[in-house]
């Protein structure tokens, strides 16, 4: 805050054009100390917006990250499962064939002996 001269504070053989003069300078440097104080405000609320906005957007990216791992994990998990269930299908298969095989097998082998079998000696299977 500030105040105004006046001749009497200062010493009265002073011109008071002079007092005038020094009054408005003083006045003029108040005007700006007050713009500047506004405007260091204003850089300071802006600087304090941007630190608040930064904030949460490290904190979007925290989350993000571990929503990302999380998903990593599960699809990670979702391939091990689908492997495993790809592995065991595979080896059912392979049992299945051999059986299938297996049973052709003794047919083939049944057929050919009943192709070389004495016609009056078939089995009773």
């Amino acid at each position: 805050s500030y105040y105004l001269l006046t001749v009497e504070q200062i010493d009265p053989r002073l011109p008071c054009h002079l007092l005038k003069g020094v009054n408005i300078r003083v006045t003029d440097l108040a005007a700006v100390q007050e713009q500047d104080t506004q405007n260091i405000y204003g850089v300071m609320d802006d600087t304090q917006g941007r630190q608040t906005e930064i904030f949460q957007r490290v904190e979007a990216l925290v989350d993000d990250s571990q929503y990302h791992y999380e998903t990593g994990r599960l699809v990670d998990q979702e391939a091990r499962c689908s492997r495993e269930a790809w592995a065991h299908s595979i080896r059912l298969s392979s049992g299945h064939l051999a059986t299938a095989l297996g049973e052709i097998r003794a047919l083939q082998a049944r057929e050919k002996a009943r192709v070389g079998a004495p016609e009056g000696a078939s089995s009773s299977t």
